[in-house]
């Protein structure tokens, strides 16, 4: 395993792509993750599937623009003991957000880049609750708007010029996400 990582290593320092990013690129991202609503009685329906678009403002910072979706269902239930689960509520969600990100590129070499930043934003959750309890079945309609600020740590890894892949771990929307990155400029 010690000679894997030696090798590696080795192939990335002695055979760079010549893709590091400089001020004035940009980068056109693609990514799926795992998201933060998935627990028990939570099925993910759709997991957080986003774009994003990056400007590198120096050869240090970027800021961008993100968007995504993703979809999950819920059903709550109450456990008793010696008789029948009573279900409580169920419900849909469909989540749509937009953010700004602002990240600082900590390592930015030929084909490796890692960063870390914040985003803000506004998440768009729609969906419906229907609960069975008391007076009969209650079915109502959730329109929910709320602000969104999330951190990520990231490494990008650019296999040509203009084509890459990353990975970030952070807060936001998701917790794991992974996708292919685009570059554009000189």
């Amino acid at each position: 395993m010690k000679n894997l990582w030696i090798s590696t290593l080795l192939f990335l320092f002695f055979f760079p792509s010549e893709a590091q990013l400089l001020r004035g690129n940009v980068l056109l991202n693609a990514a799926a993750g795992v998201g933060l609503y998935e627990g028990r009685g939570t099925v993910v329906k759709v997991p957080p599937l986003s774009a994003s678009f990056e400007y590198m403002v120096s050869d240090l910072f970027s800021a961008g623009l993100e968007g995504g979706y993703y979809s999950f269902a819920f059903r709550l239930i109450i456990s008793r003991p010696g008789q029948d689960d009573y279900q409580l509520a169920e419900g849909d969600f469909d989540v749509r957000y937009g953010a700004v990100t602002l990240n600082y590129h900590f390592i930015n070499l030929y084909t490796l880049d890692v960063y870390g930043g914040v985003k803000a934003g506004r998440t768009f959750l729609r969906g419906r609750v229907h609960s069975e309890t008391g007076g009969g079945p209650l079915t109502l309609p959730v329109p929910v708007s709320r602000t969104v600020w999330g951190v990520q740590l990231g490494v990008r890894y650019m296999f040509t010029p203009r084509f890459g892949a990353f990975a970030e771990l952070g807060y936001g929307t998701s917790v794991i996400r992974a996708g292919l990155s685009w570059r554009w400029g000189s």
